[in-house]
């Protein structure tokens, strides 16, 4: 008698296919929460380059335009920096939400796997048993046939 098929196979390789899907999410919300990292970190390094060399550049004095333009320079360098923090907060809020649901969707996969292994384990002591029967059944027909009397 043949093994009987998992009845939730089609569930399983679904929930297999999702977690693969959902972990190659996860990987591009981490690489794009890192690269925003990169660039939040690149732009304050700039600017406190900036600064280091207006101050040097204002010690040897400077004039009116000049300070105007530094200022309006070092206005846009916070801008671009704030937008950077916010764009890095959204892509950690989302990072976070991509680890849920593959926590999630993992953990879908592992509850569809133990029952795979459950109904595995179930059909292989079945066919155990069948398999002993058979045996037995052998067994039992053979010492029948050399114990009966029409043999003689």
């Amino acid at each position: 008698m043949a093994r009987r098929p998992f009845a939730l196979q089609l569930l399983l390789d679904q929930s297999r296919a999702r977690l693969d899907e959902v972990t190659g999410q996860l990987g591009r919300l981490i690489a794009h929460e890192q690269e925003g990292s990169h660039k939040l970190k690149q732009l304050e390094e700039y600017r406190q380059e900036y600064a280091l060399r207006f101050s040097e550049t204002a010690r040897n004095g400077l004039g009116m335009d000049a300070l105007r333009n530094y200022s309006a320079f070092m206005e846009r360098i916070d801008k671009a920096i704030e937008a950077q923090r916010a764009l890095l907060e959204q892509s950690r809020r989302n990072t976070e939400t991509g680890k849920q649901a593959w926590v999630e969707q993992r953990n879908r996969k592992l509850a569809f796997d133990t029952l795979h292994t459950r109904h595995r384990t179930r059909e292989s002591s079945l066919e155990r048993r069948r398999e002993q029967r058979q045996t037995e059944e052998h067994l039992g027909n053979r010492f029948h046939a050399k114990t009966d009397p029409q043999d003689d």
